[in-house]
């Protein structure tokens, strides 16, 4: 059904076939629900089962170490600050969608604002850990990422960070420990990563000047600006800039680039670097109503607009994969197995446990994201503090799974410029944001939770859970929402139709859940 107004229902009410509205429910604090009920399940925390949770004052104004530059030949990265504003920030700034199995998804749709489409702006099997290991995920009542904690004040203290002036321009980098962390038998474990490739070892630091390396400020006092984009790394910030100022160092740098069907329209937005999903129409045209559909994708039928799948299979058909950083972004194959050498569809399948993919637009990255790692495939991300999405997903049991992290399906969303890097490693993870959407924790669990990760006092997790969909479908809904500071997530009703637009009040009826099961609570969550 399409969303009924509240006002729309009100002035129906008289007719023979008008629905009465459901009673808009009170939002409980997530604490409140956890009084006696919350416990343990293998080193992680629950409470009870929910039918949505909103997170209340998301988003700060901070800043983060962003990658400039990834050398090949020693393993050295390059950073320099980004500092970020904004509503809802970093969770304003593009960002991806991920899978992981064993899932099957059925719809997904984006919905941005009209005033975003205007030029159409909408900004795993690898060798890498899975998305399990790159945090302890042992999810408390409120957990603040401990070991990441640690690592930022080794960084401020100067721990593992290389620096020296590269044509007459001083740079700085971290080198050395890499942490890596997991749940082993219910514990959550931490180890230094050394592994530098087949028959590497460790490269050898260049000699450390005076000068002290940058390091994010500890108060949340940056000045707005606008923060430029560059391809190549950026000048570290502590460079002095006359104009006669030599140019920062940067490595030699194509991205892939794949074959374009010679019969594929001209993106009116200018040159295009990658291929565009030929399966449906590129361009979304813009339509009536407050935000529309700037991407679907349904399995039944194979209709796929505005949208790529993509994988961390590089060296698959596309992409790359190197000793020293591993695998880029791919394609990935229409059954979600592997990579492939162009774009495809996502059949209708169930992709299984420990594989993933990605969903980006289709529009190829250009400028404006930033630093990619050479012969990464690229696409942009979902862009704004105001955006919605709605999936339709299943997640059925795969019992015999013998993967690493046997049947514990997720859906989760990162910041685009931490897969342009690497997922799992070398990148800005975690101060530039996930946000853990659906996630189920134990293997062969069926519960589900969501959690944000960020810089301190961004990173939180409600212990209230949603209930795994394991022998149907589920609907679902995810809104940011710049005007209450806030990212909801909400089940729908099996009824809902994923529209050519929405209204605001529409999303907003989404975002106060009228549209939802009325036998389970909705959390509220404040995460600072």
């Amino acid at each position: 059904m399409r969303f009924q107004l509240a006002v729309t229902l009100i002035a129906a009410a008289s007719t023979a076939n008008a629905a009465a509205p459901r009673a808009r429910a009170k939002a409980i604090p997530s604490e409140q629900l956890c009084v006696g009920t919350a416990h343990q399940e293998n080193g992680n925390w629950y409470c009870q089962a929910v039918r949505g949770v909103s997170y209340q004052n998301v988003g700060k104004d901070w800043e983060y170490g962003v990658v400039t530059g990834m050398n090949e030949g020693n393993g050295e990265l390059y950073w320099a600050p980004h500092a970020y504003s904004g509503p809802l920030a970093p969770f304003n700034e593009p960002m991806s969608f991920h899978f992981r199995g064993p899932i099957a998804l059925k719809q997904f749709a984006v919905y941005l604002p009209n005033s975003n489409l205007g030029g159409l702006k909408k900004r795993e099997e690898s060798d890498h850990p899975p998305h399990e290991s790159q945090n302890s995920h042992v999810h408390l009542p409120r957990h603040t990422g401990r070991l990441e904690e640690s690592r930022k004040k080794q960084e401020k203290r100067g721990a593992n960070w290389v620096h020296a002036v590269i044509d007459g321009v001083p740079q700085s980098w971290i080198h050395g420990e890499t942490w890596a962390s997991a749940v082993i038998n219910g514990q959550p474990q931490s180890w230094i990563n050394n592994y530098f490739g087949p028959g590497g070892s460790a490269p050898t630091p260049a000699p450390a000047p005076a000068a002290a390396p940058w390091v994010p400020e500890p108060e949340p006092e940056p000045e707005p600006e606008h923060e430029p984009a560059y391809w190549a790394p950026e000048p570290t910030p502590w460079a002095p800039e006359p104009e006669s100022a030599p140019a920062p160092w940067a490595p030699d740098y194509e991205p892939a680039v794949a074959s374009k069907p010679t019969e594929a329209p001209e993106a009116p937005w200018g040159e295009e670097r990658l291929s565009r999903p030929s399966s449906s129409g590129s361009r979304i045209p813009r339509v009536e109503g407050d935000f529309a559909r700037a991407g679907y994708y349904n399995a039944d039928s194979q209709q796929n607009e505005g949208l790529v799948f993509l994988s961390n299979n590089g060296g698959q058909g596309s992409g790359v994969w190197s000793p020293t950083f591993g695998n880029t972004l791919s394609y990935v194959s229409a059954d979600g197995l592997g990579g492939a050498a162009e774009p495809q569809t996502l059949a209708a399948t169930v992709v299984p446990s420990g594989k993933e993919f990605a969903i980006m637009s289709d529009e190829p990255c250009d400028e404006s994201c930033g630093y990619i790692r050479p012969g990464s495939v690229a696409y942009k991300g979902f862009d704004g503090a105001d955006k919605t999405f709605l999936l339709e997903f299943s997640m059925p049991h795969q019992w015999g799974a013998t993967d690493f992290q046997k049947d514990v399906p997720a859906i989760w969303m990162l910041n685009a410029k931490i897969p342009y890097t690497a997922q799992y490693q070398f990148n800005c993870h975690p101060d530039c944001g996930e946000f853990d959407v659906f996630e189920v924790l134990d293997h062969f669990g069926e519960k589900a939770k969501t959690t944000f990760h960020a810089r301190a006092g961004q990173t939180g997790g409600d212990s209230n859970y949603f209930r795994r969909p394991v022998d149907g479908t589920l609907k679902l809904a995810v809104i940011f929402d710049s005007a209450s500071s806030t990212v909801s997530v909400r089940i729908l009703d099996n009824d809902i139709d994923f529209p050519a637009s929405l209204s605001v009040q529409e999303i907003e009826s989404l975002r106060l859940d009228e549209h939802g099961p009325s036998d389970l609570a909705y959390s509220s969550f404040n995460l600072w």
